[in-house]
């Protein structure tokens, strides 16, 4: 039996670290044959592979891992993305390695790869394997207080299905039940078995189509170590001042760039960072900015 591809080191956030270290843990544990390199398609493709009966489209979702909730600040909420979102189609985009330097940069990078045929069945298969084609469930057994809960979304011909685990990568309570405890090691190795069959794919840049903007007035001056850079707001995309209330962050205004606005607003990103104060009018406002996948919903929410 030919043992899993590797997964491609990267630098994730530090603030992912902790989860992320626990999960790899239990993950080194379970053992499962994955891909070989052989079964994948380079991104890219003019032709990609056929997708599923009852798919409804090529941004139709497959499957997607995400991580919820934790003791992260209300900015993180808003802009943290997926871990690894799977299309009908065999396209597969997850966040990009981030230089572990500060500030970092205002928006997350996203990475694209391109599964064949044996890629998307193959995922498929591993997630019925690990019960998902089921109902919804949830289990929140864990002896460890704010950490994220893992869900895991599934669709199929039969509509979607969704799991969520509290805690994936740590032990569970010992009074957690014989099923809980067979669905997390299951999750676990089906996560595993996904990013081997992603790990053996090659990888180009994603270029969202869409983001959703949180901006919040600056309430003091742009200084600091190191001082933030001001950068003017361009007169052809939305007003600042005019967007939608939101309340996550506290005191923001939400509102999406899409379409002919997208070349100005990446334009503006390209002189950013986290800490970048957006002129408007004579007045600074700081950012928080989430790209949105192909089957995201290009509204506030």
């Amino acid at each position: 039996m030919r043992p899993s591809p590797p997964r491609r080191p990267v630098t994730r956030p530090t603030r992912l670290v902790v989860p992320l270290i626990a999960t790899m843990a239990l993950l080194a544990a379970c053992s499962s044959a994955g891909p070989s390199a052989s079964s994948t398609s380079a991104p890219g493709e003019s032709l990609r592979p056929s997708m599923p009966a009852g798919s409804a489209g090529p941004d139709a979702l497959l499957l997607r891992i995400a991580a919820d909730g934790g003791f992260v600040p209300p900015g993180f909420l808003v802009t943290r993305l997926p871990q690894v979102t799977v299309y009908a189609d065999g396209r597969v985009i997850e966040p990009g390695a981030v230089p572990a330097i500060y500030p970092g940069p205002a928006v997350s990078p996203l990475m694209l790869h391109q599964l064949g045929r044996d890629g998307i069945d193959g995922i498929t298969a591993a997630a019925r394997g690990a019960g998902l084609a089921g109902p919804d469930r949830s289990y929140t057994s864990a002896p460890v207080a704010d950490v994220e809960t893992t869900v895991i979304t599934f669709i199929d011909a039969d509509g979607p299905h969704r799991l969520s685990i509290y805690a994936l990568g740590f032990q569970p309570d010992q009074g957690a039940s014989a099923e809980e405890k067979a669905a997390r090691t299951a999750i676990a190795n089906l996560v595993r078995q996904v990013q081997a069959y992603v790990g053996a794919t090659s990888t180009t840049t994603y270029a969202p189509t869409a983001y959703r903007i949180y901006a919040t007035r600056a309430t003091d001056s742009a200084q600091g170590q190191p001082a933030p850079n001001v950068v003017d707001w361009p007169a052809a995309l939305p007003v600042l001042a005019s967007l939608a209330p939101a309340n996550l962050p506290p005191g923001s205004g939400c509102g999406v760039i899409q379409g002919p606005l997208v070349p100005a607003f990446t334009a503006v990103m390209g002189q950013a960072t986290q800490i970048t104060r957006y002129r408007q009018a004579g007045v600074d406002w700081t950012l928080a900015v989430r790209p949105l996948l192909p089957d995201e919903a290009r509204a506030c929410g």
